[in-house]
């Protein structure tokens, strides 16, 4: 009966936790920045981002207070091909040398009426020397307490589209062989300062 309670007493905290503002920061060990861009109008490459930090502050009752920003070292591409991975760390896309960082900080986070757990992230993306606007849909697939961290976790993943273009970003006949959209998936899950 005393084991039932005490269960029953760190479920109420857990959910007391989760409803209200907290800091998270994001466990890349757990978390995933992936894109993948067409090749030559055939299928489609993928890649990743081994190298990332981030954090996240959510307040599911206050969404005003709410941020999320991430940080993402292009130097850290990785699609698994050493010899593209370094033509893609050169001035002719990341250009990794001169901007080390390509970084995401949102300005509004919003709740999708119909949709459960659902929200429009709006925010600022930098790549290169370019900053543009972006919007997209963020599920939150989980919450809860972690069970090795002790502390309260949540976890989002988003996927949606970019284009070349808007960043300038592609120089060279490579560039010319892969298509302006490049879909990306992030993969989040971060725990509680």
């Amino acid at each position: 009966m005393a084991k039932k309670y005490i269960a029953h007493i760190l479920f109420i905290l857990t959910l007391a936790w989760v409803s209200h503002a907290e800091n998270y920061v994001v466990d890349k060990s757990h978390s995933a920045v992936i894109f993948g861009i067409q090749h030559m109008g055939l299928g489609k490459t993928y890649g990743r981002f081994n190298d990332f930090s981030g954090g996240i502050n959510f307040d599911e009752s206050s969404l005003k207070k709410s941020k999320i920003v991430l940080s993402i070292k292009t130097a850290s591409v990785d699609t698994d091909n050493k010899k593209r991975d370094d033509h893609l760390r050169n001035s002719d896309f990341f250009d990794a040398g001169t901007y080390s960082v390509m970084s995401f900080n949102s300005t509004s986070i919003e709740k999708i009426p119909g949709k459960k757990d659902v929200y429009k992230v709006t925010g600022q993306f930098t790549l290169l020397s370019e900053t543009k606007v972006i919007s997209f849909e963020l599920k939150k697939v989980g919450a809860g307490m972690h069970v090795f961290a002790k502390k309260p976790a949540i976890g989002f993943e988003a996927q949606f589209t970019i284009s070349r273009k808007d960043f300038d970003f592609g120089k060279g006949k490579a560039a010319g062989a892969v298509g302006d959209e490049v879909s990306v998936i992030v993969s989040l899950e971060a725990i509680a300062k």
